[in-house]
């Protein structure tokens, strides 16, 4: 074997474990930015929810308050605007 050939194939080896190398980063970087996404999915669906939730409080709260006023609402239930109606009610 000449030494053009045996270096020929040492830079072939080195090139071949260089890219190696590269192709296992670029799959570690990958796999990172797809937890990222998915952890940033996770959180912005917590989010979502309790919006939700806090919305349909609201409405529900709103609608209580309309049937307490107009006489259809469930006594046991009492909301900010009912009992200032109430007290404005009794003076």
């Amino acid at each position: 074997m000449s030494a053009s050939q045996f270096n020929a194939g040492r830079a072939h080896g080195e090139g071949q474990e260089k890219a190696d190398q590269m192709m296992n980063t670029a799959c570690d970087k990958a796999g990172d930015v797809s937890q990222a996404s998915r952890e940033t999915a996770e959180q912005a669906g917590g989010f979502m929810q309790q919006a939700g939730e806090k919305v349909s409080g609201m409405a529900r709260d709103a609608t209580e308050s309309v049937k307490n006023t107009i006489g259809l609402g469930n006594e046991k239930t009492t909301t900010t605007t009912t009992a200032r109606q109430t007290r404005a009610a009794k003076k």
